[in-house]
Parts: structure tokens; sequence; C-alpha cells
């Protein structure tokens, strides 16, 4: 079991003791008020002395010792993410200027470019893009995303995903992963329907904060009534 999947089923356990133990006191709470119950004594919400109220502590007790143990693991899966997104940036970088580039060259695209494409993580899960402003005889610029490697082609194959296709020079990646290195690739198409030599630019997303992270594992899902499912 990978480590995102243990925080989720750690949620998934929290939520479940959470939701067992308020249930709980709801239905000592709710027979105690009825006619008729004996109540334990001298207490200020009645309580009825047949049903133990401990399991209602035992279990919000245990859900904070579950997140005492979950606490940690986020951590270590956020740094995990932001090591792989330095390491596959850096990659990135030698690529573009490698291999790419070399086949780009040799390929024989129309003479327009796409000039000062530049990708700015804003947050966990958004990307600021941007770029100069085509000439006349560009028709339509279009943007990939990739979260593995930069496009060679303008059709979004081995991958690839249109991010932007329009004339703007401006646009907001949204609704990414935390954590992540993601490859944009910029086309121009110019009136004659030939498309530029792409221009490259790649972003790192942050991890998310780590408050931000234990409440989203917490997110009441189908999965709590079975922790386990798969």
């Amino acid at each position: 079991m990978g480590l995102d999947r243990l925080v989720a089923r750690l949620g998934s356990v929290i939520v479940a003791l959470v939701v067992v133990g308020v249930t709980y006191g709801v239905v000592g709470v709710v027979l105690g008020a009825l006619p008729g119950i004996e109540r334990v004594p001298d207490q200020s919400i009645g309580w009825p002395l047949f049903l133990p109220a401990w399991p209602v502590v035992a279990l919000f007790v245990l859900a904070l010792v579950v997140t005492a143990v979950q606490a940690p693991l986020i951590l270590v899966g956020r740094s995990r993410r932001q090591k792989r997104a330095q390491r596959v940036g850096a990659e990135a970088d030698e690529w573009l200027r490698g291999a790419v580039a070399r086949a780009v060259g040799r390929s024989g695209l129309a003479l327009i470019s796409v000039t000062g494409l530049r990708a700015h993580a804003r947050g966990p899960q958004d990307v600021e893009l941007s770029w100069n402003p085509p000439l006349d005889e560009v028709d339509e610029m279009v943007v990939l995303r990739s979260a593995t490697a930069f496009a060679t082609s303008p059709d979004a194959q081995d991958g690839q995903v249109t991010a932007y296709s329009g004339e703007e020079t401006f646009y907001a990646d949204t609704g990414l992963d935390d954590g992540r290195v993601y490859h944009y690739t910029a086309f121009a198409r110019d009136r004659d329907g030939r498309w530029s030599a792409p221009a490259w630019a790649w972003a790192a997303t942050p991890a998310a904060p780590l408050h931000t992270k234990l409440l989203g594992s917490l997110r009441m899902t189908d999965t709590w009534l079975n922790p386990w499912r798969k």
C-alpha cells in the first residue's frame, strides 16, 4: 500500500470513529430524555443508566491517536513530492536543451515562433501561463500540458492534454495536483495552417499545506462506511 493510500485510509478510519462516536452519544442523549428511563444520577445531561458512556470517550481518543499517526505520514509524503518535483524539473531542463531542441531544428516547421512562454505556479493547484503577443500572421495558439514530458507535436497525444487553445496571451491552468512538475509546450499556427516550432516552459506546483492535506483526508465519502474498501 502506497503512502498516499495509507494516509487516505487513516483519514477514512478517523471519520468512521468520529461518526460512530457522535452517533453513540446522540443515541444516549435521546434515550436519556425519554420518560421512564432510569438515568445516571447527578448528571446535567440525562444519560441512561443501562448504557455505558465510556465508548464515546474511547472512540474520540482513538480518533486522536490515529490522527497523530497520520500527521507525520502527511509530512513525509509532502517532502517526497517536493524532492521528486525538484528532480524532475532538473531533468526537464536538461531534456529541453537536448534531444527535443535538436529534433525541432531538423523538422522544417513554419517560420513563426512563440516567444516569452512562462509558467508560474500560483498555488498547489494553479499554474499561470503567459506568452508574448503573437504576430498578425498567427491564427491560433495551442498550449499542451503533460506531467511527464514536453510535446513535440501540436496534437494532444502520448499523455499530452490541451490546456489552452485560442488567441489570448494569458491563461490560468487550474485543477492540478499539488507537488507535481508540469511540462507546457506552446505552438502557433499561421494563416496557411502550418505550425511553428514549440516553445517550452515548466512549473512545479508546491505541496499543499499540512492542515489542508489533513482536512482533505477527512472528507466525507462513501469510503468511511468501509475504510478498507479498495
